[in-house]
């Protein structure tokens, strides 16, 4: 990424004819000199002088993190330059500047005249654009450049200009000028966690209150949140009256400017900015006086540390004393400044970015923290980790050194961003890796994906409306990490092929990858060690993982595509011949670089390898990855028979996989079952087609699609039935036992589970869920469970759901294991065992959140939310519920969406908006009645009923539980039959004409499910009728 600059000279054409071509000459060299001069001072890389046009590059060849800043602050500062020339002049000129940033490849390019470096791509060309855009004396940028440093300076949209030859319009802005005043540029003021840090900044505070100086030095990487602790201490300065705190920042620009953040904090101190000389003399002369210093040497020597212009010759000391004696005594008097200071009131001095200090400046901290001050002051200093201090040792110097984030409280952050909505869980899970726990990282990756088209912000929740992928670099981010690259010397080619290598690689295989001694390559790694770059881990020989995801891109990204070409076919050679047994145990390895290299023929086969060996570890989203991977490579070939037959394995082993990690109604299941069954077809391989038919029945189904759900099952039978062998037998049993639970015919539901689980046998299991990532005997269990416990069998029912947990568990397969206890929570909520739902939701959680379960995950928070909400109810838990009820549905599991209804519903109806609930209920029963979905449509109508009773309507009320009692009876739901009626007794004192009625219809439900006496249900209804009696 390249900010580039273009300047032009106003009317040049007109003043070469208007004057002497040798004047002329000496006006472009003075102009091009001055020009020279700036761009010296902000280390930008003066690329071309074309006559009348300069064009100036920043981030290359060195980077900085904050090249666009630094290009804009040139700007202006080769505007006042060249307006100070002009005056000077016969002849004055002016010119417009222009400044874009963009990605470009520099390269050399030239002939026998003389060879240049180059930018080549489309971002020099829009800079010159929207150079041709300003007026004489003006500085544009583009949008995209003005988003990144809008903080910084002063500026004015202009709108959007089409500029010659580009299609898109580009928004300009007008710069003004830099805001020198600002301190902490693009600190957020977002805070999580670090409460330890906190009670450390607190306990110092008040040790200083109390008389004793304190010192705490915050040490991290960048973005890990030094500043932001920092800013945590200002809410408590209210605790204490009459303190004087002081910031300091120091500056890459001024690393060899003596004393700078400390002379600069002095002058604003003191309001010089505004002042003439003779009145910053004076307001200098009275602030000297207050703190009792020797007038006759801090008044001379502080203006010349300030650099206020006075006359020297009234003052002895300027001639008794040499340089070297007046630079000491300035720091005597600056230390005895500070005391007086601190003796008028507690004093906090903050100084940031201590890794950027000149030598005078940590001089003087090094006078100031040995004890010179003995007094109420609090010394709060900030670094990155390059920076090592000599204090620690010394009395009352406490060190914090920042860590990432855990993965709650990156969440918490992510959520913060998000305008405190929740995010889809697998983009969730994805910017949580990407950032590793920076802060600084979370929120711009955040912010970069919710800016992005493929989220759209609803009500309650964030919902992904087409792919995206959190594996990008924010612009706002990628200068400051090249910068670091930059900065280290002959170890940044080394570390661009560890990133060409990936995220983690061993000293052995770099070693053999690079031309390079062994013993100067570990050297160097550990010198990236101690810069942040990787981590270490293991000792014989060491592997070396990126601290970053992201510091890995750029690492890569900065390589030209064919020098990455280079160093994946050298990587592949080289894992081949050496390293055989890493590339067999890790196919994913060799893949990676057979792809890079262009070998995509041989690199799909390793990516399937990786798939397989994944799905069997349970790494599901890394299955998923390294099977997509595979695909990609092979749409580089050819269509003919052997490319289907590679794609056809590929999908077959992607579908299943894909359904654990997303959840079963992914889009994208359906996507690649379909495929396969293409495939199949056209390959003629019938015996192929089983996997892929069951998985399209899968995602029919699960999306609450059940006549399509329903046929297609149809279909599953009788090729398994054709197929001859049982194995396949289960999983179609699983499919029509569990589509006819969901239509709300439970009895038949029953019928086709026990001709399923009279095949069952644990070692074919095991082989099953190898093969579809599922338990297909587990689904048919709960398909019968629960059917009984419609028919009225409840006690049966949770012993059969018991039994069949206690085999998910035996499996140890956890995408089986969190799809049982979902199960377990779906019959709780059923049964409104509220201890029970919250028991299992929570364990569902934690499974889904350590294997990356997105489906699941979302399931389990919104049945714990409601759990909590039953056994304590609160607006907070409600709330929860209702975040998670709409994430689950963007899921796409709208076979279950009449039991996410009822908590819905319910949820609305406690935070008191009826109305909102009631409607709920209607649109709840219409997508269930155009989709087949018949389970649990009578308890919707039975709270229908609820809120109707609640918003004093006793005889809607009826007639919704009067239609909620009819539609269980015909589907022989006896347990929503008996709930229902219940529910309609209670409204006999309003309604008593129906009470005879009702009375009779309950106790005959009763009568049926005589050996279900003992269970809360029937307890409550025998209560009821007693009463009403």
């Amino acid at each position: 990424m390249l900010s580039v600059l273009f300047c032009d000279m106003v009317g040049a054409t007109t003043l070469s004819e208007q004057i002497d071509p040798e004047e002329f000459r000496d006006l472009l060299r003075d102009y091009h000199n001055a020009c020279a001069q700036v761009v010296q001072q902000y280390d930008g890389f003066l690329a071309d002088l074309m006559g009348d046009g300069v064009v100036i590059y920043f981030g290359y060849p060195r980077a900085h993190e904050d090249d666009e800043v630094r290009s804009v602050r040139c700007a202006l500062t080769i505007q006042q330059a060249l307006q100070k020339l002009s005056l000077q002049l016969r002849h004055p000129f002016q010119v417009r500047i222009g400044v874009h940033r963009g990605r470009v490849v520099v390269g050399a390019l030239g002939g026998a005249s003389g060879i240049q470096s180059l930018a080549i791509g489309e971002t020099p060309n829009i800079a010159a654009r929207i150079q041709a855009e300003a007026d004489p004396g003006q500085v544009l940028v583009s949008d995209s450049l003005w988003r990144l440093i809008a903080s910084a300076f002063h500026g004015e949209a202009l709108g959007a200009r089409r500029l010659k030859g580009l299609q898109r319009p580009v928004e300009l802005h007008r710069i003004l000028d830099y805001r020198a005043d600002v301190s902490n540029k693009g600190t957020s003021d977002r805070f999580i966690g670090r409460q330890p840090e906190l009670e450390l900044i607190r306990s110092s505070f008040v040790a200083m209150l109390e008389g004793q100086p304190q010192v705490l030095l915050i040490r991290g990487e960048p973005g890990i949140g030094k500043s932001r602790l920092v800013q945590q201490i200002f809410p408590h300065l209210e605790e204490a009256s009459n303190l004087t705190v002081m910031e300091a920042s120091c500056s890459p620009f001024t690393t060899d400017t003596p004393y700078y953040p400390i002379s600069e904090l002095l002058r604003r101190r003191l309001s010089l900015a505004d002042l003439q000389p003779a009145e910053q003399f004076e307001r200098l002369r009275k602030r000297v006086t207050d703190l009792g210093l020797p007038q006759e040497e801090a008044l001379p020597l502080f203006s010349l540390f300030l650099s206020i212009e006075f006359d020297p010759s009234p003052w002895p000391i300027l001639k008794d004393l040499s340089l070297a004696r007046q630079r000491q005594r300035t720091l005597d008097l600056l230390l005895q400044g500070f005391a007086a200071l601190a003796l008028e009131a507690p004093v906090i001095l903050i100084v940031e970015d201590l890794h950027w200090a000149d030598a005078s400046t940590i001089e003087l901290l090094d006078q100031l923290l040995s004890d010179k001050v003995r007094c109420r002051f609090f010394v709060i200093l900030t670094s990155r980790l390059e920076f090592h201090s000599r204090w620690n040792d010394r009395p009352h110097v406490n060190e914090i050194l920042l860590d990432a984030l855990r993965v709650d409280q990156a969440e918490a952050l992510i959520r913060t961003v998000a305008c405190n909505k929740p995010m889809p869980p697998e983009m969730l899970r994805q910017i949580c890796i990407r950032a590793d726990g920076n802060p600084l990282f979370l929120e711009e990756i955040t912010a970069t994906v919710i800016s992005s088209s493929s989220l759209v912000e609803r009500d309650n929740t964030w919902e992904l409306v087409q792919p995206f992928s959190a594996d990008v670099v924010p612009a706002s981010m990628e200068a400051a990490l090249m910068a670091r690259l930059d900065q280290i010397g002959e170890a940044k080619a080394l570390l661009q092929i560890g990133a060409t290598l990936g995220r983690e690689f061993s000293l052995d295989l770099l070693t053999a990858v690079v031309s390079m001694d062994r013993a100067r390559v570990e050297q160097l790694m550990l010198q990236m060690v101690d810069q942040g770059f990787l981590r270490i881990s293991g000792s014989s020989p060491p592997v070396y993982n990126f601290k970053h995801a992201l510091v890995q891109d750029v690492a890569y990204q900065s390589l030209l595509r064919s020098t990455r070409q280079q160093h994946h076919a050298r990587i592949a050679t080289v894992m081949a011949e050496q390293f055989p047994e890493l590339s067999r145990q890790r196919p994913e390895l060799i893949a990676l670089h057979l792809s890079g290299a262009g070998n995509y023929a041989e690199a799909a086969l390793h990516w399937q390898a990786a798939g397989i060996i994944a799905a069997e570890r349970n790494a599901v989203n890394e299955a998923v990855d390294h099977l997509n991977r595979g695909l990609s490579d092979l749409d580089h070939l050819p269509q003919a028979e052997e490319r289907w037959q590679r794609e056809l394995d590929l999908h077959t082993s992607l579908a299943p996989v894909q359904m654990a990690a997303y959840g079963w109604a992914s889009p994208l299941v359906e996507t690649t079952c379909q495929r396969a069954i293409e495939l199949a077809d056209r390959l003629g391989a019938d015996d192929r087609s089983f996997a892929p038919l069951w998985g399209l029945w899968s995602n029919q189904f699960v999306s609450g699609r059940l006549v399509d759900a329903m046929r297609t099952s149809v279909d599953v039978l009788a090729v398994a039935q054709s197929d001859g062998g049982q194995i396949y037998s289960v999983p179609a049993r699983h499919a029509t036992s569990y589509t006819l639970f969901y239509r709300g015919e439970y009895a038949s539901s029953v019928r086709h589970a026990d001709v399923g689980l009279a095949l069952f046998d644990l070692e074919m299991e095991r082989q099953l869920c190898r093969m579809f990532q599922l338990a297909p005997t587990i689904n048919i269990m709960t398909a019968k469970a629960s059917s009984r416990w419609m028919l009225g069998f409840q006690g049966e029912a949770l012993c059969g759901m018991n039994h069949m947990l206690e085999i998910a568990r035996s499996l140890a397969h956890p995408p089986t294991l969190a799809a049982a206890l979902s199960f377990m929570s779906f019959v709780s909520f059923y049964d409104r065992n509220w201890t029970s739902l919250l028991e299992y939701s929570k364990e569902a959680l934690s499974i889904s959140l350590a294997e990356g379960f997105s489906m699941w995950r979302v399931h389990a928070q919104m049945y714990n939310a409601w759990a909590l909400h039953e056994l304590e109810p609160s607006p907070e838990h409600a709330e929860r519920a209702l975040e998670s009820s709409s994430l689950f549905r963007q899921t796409g599991s709208l076979v279950t969406d009449a039991s996410t209804s009822c908590i819905v519903s319910l949820a609305l109806l406690s935070l008191g908006r009826a109305n909102e609930a009631l409607k709920e209920t209607f649109t709840a029963l219409e997508t269930a009645e155009k989709n087949h979905v018949k389970v649990m449509t009578p308890e919707i109508l039975r709270i229908r009923g609820y809120i109707y009773s609640s918003l004093g309507e006793p005889c809607a009320a009826d007639l919704a539980l009067q239609q909620s009692v009819d539609l269980a009876r015909s589907q022989e739901a006896r347990s929503l039959e008996l709930r229902s009626l219940t529910a309609r007794l209670r409204l006999c004192n309003e309604l008593p004409h129906t009470r005879s009625d009702v009375s009779a219809a309950l106790q005959q439900v009763l009568d049926h499910m005589h050996e279900e006496a003992a269970r809360p249900d029937s307890i409550t209804a025998r209560r009821i009728l007693t009463e009403v009696a």
